[in-house]
């Protein structure tokens, strides 16, 4: 039951991990989309940046066992 209890913990962590480290990268994102001076650039690159971090894993390829 502890072996059990422990791996969902490990499991939480290491999505809380991933959805942090999506989010701090999101703002360099749009602190780069600033750079673009033409609207439509600008407006494609903060679309990207904006992105939910669950519409992203939706979109990633799912790995699979080697």
């Amino acid at each position: 039951m502890l072996r059990i209890l422990c791996l969902l913990l490990i499991a939480l962590l290491a999505g809380c991990t991933g959805r942090q480290l999506y989010d701090s990268a999101q703002a360099t994102r749009q602190a780069e989309c600033r750079l673009f001076t033409d609207p439509i650039q600008w407006q494609n690159c903060m679309d990207a940046a904006n992105r939910s971090y669950d519409s992203y894993r939706m979109e990633m390829p799912k790995k699979e066992a080697p």
